[in-house]
């Protein structure tokens, strides 16, 4: 999380929707990264919700969030697997 923050500022993402990350980056079964911040403190320090994609090779899974902001479903993802 630290290294996103690090390379990225509010002003740098300013007017975008959401910012997509794989949940690869996450400690299993959490919405925490391997730093140990939170999903939730990036993106409240970026000012823009992130949205955990649960397999960043299925296109299907990526458009779904892209088209509609929103989890696909039955993909194992839920509303509490994002932040807002």
């Amino acid at each position: 999380g630290q290294d996103i923050l690090q390379q990225l500022s509010p002003e740098a993402v300013s007017g975008y929707q959401s910012i997509l990350i794989p949940a690869i980056m996450l400690r299993h079964g959490t919405l925490e990264f391997l730093d140990g911040t939170s999903v939730a403190e990036v993106s409240a320090t970026l000012q823009v919700p992130l949205r955990v994609v649960q397999d960043p090779y299925n296109a299907v899974e990526f458009l779904h969030w892209v088209l509609l902001d929103q989890p696909l479903p039955n993909s194992g993802a839920s509303e509490s697997r994002w932040v807002r």
